[in-house]
């Protein structure tokens, strides 16, 4: 009913039965007993253990699965979209969640879909902070990259780039600013 029924969303995810989920929020996923955030004291990792995920919660970890079913959550929150020349060794950059996916599902000779989402460009530009827009943008460019070069040594992959919306007018509120206008 909500983008904000984060346990109802978390419980969805474990059931869904995709071979690969990475990214963050993995409070959703864990009771308060075990340092998360579920009223119902479900432990969903546990559950998906159960049913051959593998769960992992760090780069190296990541890298290191070579086949199966994958769930990678790496922070309690939003990831921080790192660049890839962050070296902290937690959180992976969006191209390197892109490149393990498409490694772990292009072993699949019925093929695959794969949905990545570089959702910080919305909300950055929805508070128009052009700097980090840009840095989003720039981040999302590499997993494309990523998705681009399996597509072009495979020769049979489809890339879709799409939008739901627009929300900063990044080249509207450029020409402005080059009129002295100050943005908010």
């Amino acid at each position: 009913k909500s983008r904000k029924d984060y346990e109802l969303i978390a419980e969805d995810i474990s059931k869904c039965n995709a071979e690969v989920i990475l990214g963050g929020g993995y409070q959703y996923f864990l009771p308060k007993s075990k340092g998360g955030a579920r009223t119902d004291n479900k432990n969903l990792l546990k559950e998906m253990e159960n049913n051959q995920y593998t769960v992992v919660k760090n780069i190296s970890q990541m890298n290191s699965v070579k086949s199966g079913k994958l769930v990678g959550l790496f922070k309690s929150g939003t990831l921080s979209t790192p660049y890839p020349e962050d070296k902290t060794g937690v959180e992976p950059t969006l191209a390197q969640m892109t490149s393990k996916a498409i490694e772990l599902l292009s072993s699949n000779t019925n093929g695959f879909v794969l949905m990545v989402e570089g959702s910080k460009i919305d909300k950055v530009a929805h508070g128009n902070n052009q700097d980090n827009m840009m840095k989003e943008t720039l981040l999302f460019d590499y997993a494309v990259k990523a998705a681009l070069e399996f597509a072009e040594q495979d020769g049979q992959t489809l890339v879709i780039v799409t939008a739901d919306h627009e929300t900063g007018g990044l080249n509207l509120a450029e020409a402005t600013r080059s009129k002295g206008n100050k943005q908010p």
